[in-house]
């Protein structure tokens, strides 16, 4: 297991995700300490990429990358039937002011992502329209009631955290 800062982590992950889009899940957590995480996991290619929060309200945190060695019993889950990544959609400009306008989506952009979200994600690509998705649907209140190796990887995010608060935090004497 790797720890990381947040800045490292994303440009690994990115990097990662654009050598291989397809097969990524992508997790909210919830520990039984109250910190939250967001984990992206590849069985393609075997790893798993977690980014633990310092605290509900901040957006400080450590990165993790770990090998993925084990199956979660949720991937079967029909939540997770679709890959998280990046879908191309083409939406005019005239789709946009109308949405702008209504302030909610229309039909005619419900229907390209539609189509979209069935497509199998792509690389990053900076210069074209863009839609990240799916969503992750399903909360897990915490890693360690997963699997012994998950149970592992949570107690290190933990402690990492916990060295992480202690050193940002300042007393008054």
């Amino acid at each position: 297991m790797k720890v990381l800062k947040k800045e490292e982590l994303e440009e690994k992950l990115s990097g990662r995700y654009n050598d291989h889009p397809e097969g990524w899940k992508c997790f909210h957590t919830l520990d039984k300490k109250g910190f939250y995480a967001v984990g992206w996991v590849n069985r393609r290619i075997g790893e798993q990429y977690w980014f633990k929060f310092a605290s509900k309200y901040s957006p400080n945190g450590v990165g993790f990358i770990s090998t993925f060695n084990e199956d979660f019993p949720f991937l079967k889950d029909p939540a997770f039937n679709r890959d998280y990544g990046i879908r191309l959609v083409n939406i005019t400009q005239d789709e946009e002011k109308k949405m702008f306008e209504k302030g909610r989506m229309i039909s005619s952009v419900l229907e390209k992502f539609a189509i979209a979200m069935s497509k199998p994600p792509e690389p990053d690509n900076q210069e074209k329209g863009r839609l990240r998705g799916p969503c992750p649907e399903i909360v897990i209140t915490d890693l360690e009631d997963i699997s012994p190796s998950q149970r592992e990887l949570e107690i290190k995010m933990r402690e990492e955290i916990e060295r992480l608060n202690k050193k940002n935090l300042s007393y008054v004497s």
